[in-house]
């Protein structure tokens, strides 16, 4: 498990991913598609996160248990991993 998938599970505010898409968008018999849009909305959100945290201080990172070089690695992990 990643740190971002970590973080993610204990932030109480978390929506679902499939919450934040619009039906009218989807429809109704298209769950392929709908499939493919949560995994999309999914990896937009940890390529968010990431840059989010590659932007912390050191003093922010210690704060959530991480160093400066375990940020770097997260944010330079590919959108999809």
């Amino acid at each position: 498990m990643s740190t971002i998938d970590a973080i993610e599970r204990e932030c109480s505010d978390v929506k679902r991913a499939s919450r934040g898409l619009p039906t009218r968008v989807l429809g109704d018999n298209t769950t392929a598609f709908r499939r493919m849009m949560e995994w999309l909305y999914v990896a937009v959100r940890k390529h968010n996160t990431r840059i989010h945290l590659s932007e912390l201080s050191a003093e922010q990172l210690k704060d959530i248990g991480m160093t400066p070089l375990d940020a770097l690695r997260e944010s330079r992990r590919f959108f999809w991993d």
